[in-house]
């Protein structure tokens, strides 16, 4: 049997216990220091939103003007003015307008007007300080799914596709199915309800009773006034309140080269 040396057996029970407790303080250490770093990266991250996306805001409207699906509005508020972007929609001059800004954008160029803003804010038009939400959630409704005169030159279809007028003629055989169609972006409105929406025509269908118009929604930035090809899949009767239905929709659309 091998003697063993009670005091040495005691240091070496010694050496591993403080070894135990200096390795305990540093996986204590790490953690409070990853946790100092997490919440510093989290407050960054907040101070940076915060930055990148200024506070709603309110103001007269001095001048305004449409192009490419969405009206530019010029505000005097008590800091200066600030010109704005919206979905279009009738904006009186003389008007009070609270915005609820996404994004803000240097030397910004408006194909459509021909103008490059030194400085834009592109916004929502907040409707829950209105006294009459409801009638107001309407109005920018209709506003939304309304477009300009656009008169559209026939749009060759696309392979495997329909066109506008087909969609709408076919709409209940073609509920849920996926679909192709190509035409010309009339509007363009960006971030409603979480996502983008399009208008397409091809030149067929009737402007009597709207079936020369197909609304297209898709999270891909597509603007106005070109010709593009989307793949979707069609809905018919669609409700999403305060006003916004549709009789046929392509939904979760995405652009085919």
């Amino acid at each position: 049997m091998i003697a063993i040396n009670r005091p040495f057996h005691s240091r070496i029970g010694l050496i591993v216990a403080v070894a135990a407790c200096v390795l305990t303080a540093a996986i204590v250490v790490e953690e409070g220091a990853a946790q100092s770093v997490a919440a510093a990266a989290k407050k960054r991250r907040a101070e940076s939103t915060s930055q990148a996306r200024p506070q709603e805001f309110s103001g007269k409207v001095v001048e305004t003007m449409d192009g490419g699906g969405y009206t530019y509005v010029r505000i005097r508020t008590a800091s200066g003015e600030t010109w704005a972007a919206i979905p279009q929609t009738p904006v009186p001059v003389g008007s009070t307008l609270a915005l609820h800004p996404q994004l803000t954008l240097e030397k910004f160029e408006s194909k459509a007007l021909k103008r490059t803003f030194d400085r834009i804010l592109f916004a929502t038009v907040i409707t829950s300080a209105d006294p009459h939400p409801s009638v107001r959630g309407t109005a920018d409704a209709a506003s939304h799914m309304s477009v300009a005169e656009a008169k559209v030159t026939r749009v060759e279809k696309a392979k495997n596709g329909r066109t506008v007028a087909e969609l709408w003629s076919s709409r209940k055989e073609l509920q849920g199915s996926v679909v192709i169609v190509r035409g010309k972006v009339v509007k363009s409105t960006q971030q409603v309800m979480g996502r983008n929406w399009i208008h397409l025509r091809d030149g067929s269908g009737s402007r009597a009773d709207g079936t020369d118009d197909i609304t297209v929604t898709t999270s891909e930035a597509i603007p106005a006034g070109g010709i593009v090809t989307v793949r979707g899949t069609l809905r018919v009767e669609q409700d999403f309140g305060s006003g916004y239905r549709y009789a046929v929709l392509v939904e979760d659309a995405t652009l085919i080269p």
